[in-house]
């Protein structure tokens, strides 16, 4: 995976640094999950970076069905043009969890035969005003709940401290798990800011950012 390719995806920042050493999916869809786009998911979106600048580096468009199309500023380092994601939510919980091979396609993260095709890469999300935050799952200490029994899954680490976690169990007891939105990291959440309804707006924001970002 490409040096460049990694600083065009803020969306998955997290995911994507932490797919080469932590990570964390369900093993299958959970119970009460719809495909419903929530009206703070719909329209054009760019990252912030760690002092709440705009990034130029990456953009994205949510259609009204939530369909995302990324919009990184250099398409020959970017994600596959018809690269598009399809996210469910929780019903009754802000959790929106993302199809692994689309994550795979986007991440560009080789096949593995540990996860299950069917698994999901769950993010907790809030939007407060214009800004949407997503945060990961906190890895370390689901691994811990897995080892001790508190948690049915799968943890895979070795010494180095890389490894990821598959939660297991019915659909029903996926959804309790994730719903409650105690498994996730705060500490350092994914945001983006939403600048308008249409696709051009991601794309004007995107590059005004990206000339500012010289500029500095």
């Amino acid at each position: 995976m490409s040096t460049p390719f990694l600083r065009m995806l803020p969306l998955a920042a997290v995911a994507l640094v932490l797919s080469a050493c932590q990570s964390t999916v369900v093993e299958r869809m959970p119970e009460g999950t719809v495909a419903d786009c929530p009206a703070e998911w719909r329209g054009a979106f760019i990252a912030l970076d760690d002092n709440g600048r705009r990034d130029g580096d990456f953009a994205m468009f949510v259609a009204d069905d939530c369909t995302i199309e990324p919009l990184p500023s250099d398409p020959k380092d970017g994600p596959p043009p018809a690269l598009r994601l399809h996210p469910r939510f929780l019903a009754n919980g802000a959790v929106v969890l993302f199809a692994d091979p689309e994550v795979r396609q986007l991440l560009e993260l080789r096949e593995d035969d540990l996860r299950p095709p069917e698994s999901q890469w769950p993010f907790h999300w809030s939007r407060d005003a214009d800004v949407l935050t997503l945060e990961a799952p906190d890895h370390r200490r689901i691994a811990t709940l897995i080892v001790n029994g508190g948690m049915q899954g799968t943890t895979h680490w070795n010494s180095s401290d890389e490894g990821f976690n598959i939660l297991r169990g019915e659909p029903a007891a996926l959804r309790d798990a994730l719903g409650n939105g105690q498994l996730f990291d705060d500490s350092d959440p994914i945001r983006l800011e939403h600048v308008g309804a249409r696709r051009d707006d991601a794309v004007r924001a995107q590059r005004k950012a990206a000339k500012d970002g010289k500029a500095r």
